[in-house]
């Protein structure tokens, strides 16, 4: 009797949920982020696919599949170790000497935060912290559009001050009927951000 594939139903319950999230949600600039629970969910379907090509019925088709399954998980190793020497945002085929000057392995961990997309956001960004560091202010209230990146203030409260806290204020979307993570009379400081064009006050 042939036995039933245990990783099966996680294999066609995550190609289920990917259809669903193409349906219902529209494209965004941010869509890329949202895959990634999809791509973790399919790590043990992968690894039992290749688990499977060691289990033939004969010596001769176990080295055969052996060999392959070494062939695949060299290839995407080599890919993988390739591809974190490429200079950030640059495509495969685009691959120049010198290797790995600008790559993950090439930039201090605060500098990768602000690539890509934000590199003119890293002065403004970096100005605002060192300010309410200046002024011993880790509790920030903060003022963002809808497109700006709150993320690496964090990194950069946490590389400043200990135990940062943030929230957001002037809210006027439905969040703001939510329970406040603390009360304004805390905060001791706002960063008002609008893409590159930030600042910092105190209440």
């Amino acid at each position: 009797r042939r036995r039933r594939s245990p990783v099966a139903p996680l294999a066609l319950s995550t190609i289920l949920g990917f259809l669903l999230f193409c349906t219902l949600l529209k494209w965004q600039l941010w869509g890329n982020r949202l895959l990634l629970p999809f791509y973790i969910l399919n790590a043990p379907v992968v690894g039992s696919s290749l688990a499977a090509l060691s289990s033939p019925l004969t010596a001769y088709g176990y080295a055969v599949f052996s060999r392959v399954r070494v062939a695949i998980i060299g290839l995407l190793t080599t890919i993988a170790l390739l591809y974190s020497f490429i200079p950030l945002y640059t495509f495969l085929m685009a691959l120049q000497p010198p290797i790995g000057l600008d790559s993950v392995w090439g930039n201090a961990r605060l500098a990768l935060y602000f690539r890509g997309a934000g590199p003119l956001l890293a002065t403004p960004y970096h100005a605002v912290v060192q300010q309410a560091a200046v002024h011993h202010c880790a509790t920030i209230g903060l003022n963002v559009g809808s497109n700006d990146w709150e993320y690496p203030l964090w990194v950069l409260m946490a590389s400043f001050l200990s135990t940062p806290r943030i929230k957001h204020v002037q809210v006027n979307n439905l969040s703001r009927f939510l329970p406040e993570e603390f009360p304004n009379h805390q905060l001791c400081g706002i960063f008002k951000i609008r893409g590159i064009a930030s600042e910092y006050s105190q209440p």
